[in-house]
């Protein structure tokens, strides 16, 4: 799913996590655990005001997440 920017991508793992990868650099560049461990991310959506999103998976549970916006020195100090 694309996210606000349209520079990044979020990802639903089988092992229950989410990722952002960069589409810039072609690199994973956040990682949470979103659902149950070995749990599959079923399906995200985002919501129309494209601030927020729900995650779904096979762990029966549904998720809400809202994103936090980080500057490129936030994100440069975790690597």
């Amino acid at each position: 799913m694309f996210l606000p920017g349209d520079h990044s991508v979020l990802i639903g793992c089988k092992n229950g996590s989410l990722q952002i990868a960069s589409l810039d650099s072609a690199t994973i560049v956040e990682t949470v655990q979103g659902h149950d461990e070995n749990q599959s991310v079923w399906t995200m959506c985002m919501t129309p005001d494209r601030q927020s999103f729900l995650s779904g998976g096979s762990d029966k549970k549904i998720q809400f997440w809202t994103f936090e916006l980080k500057d490129e020195k936030e994100m440069n100090s975790k690597k």
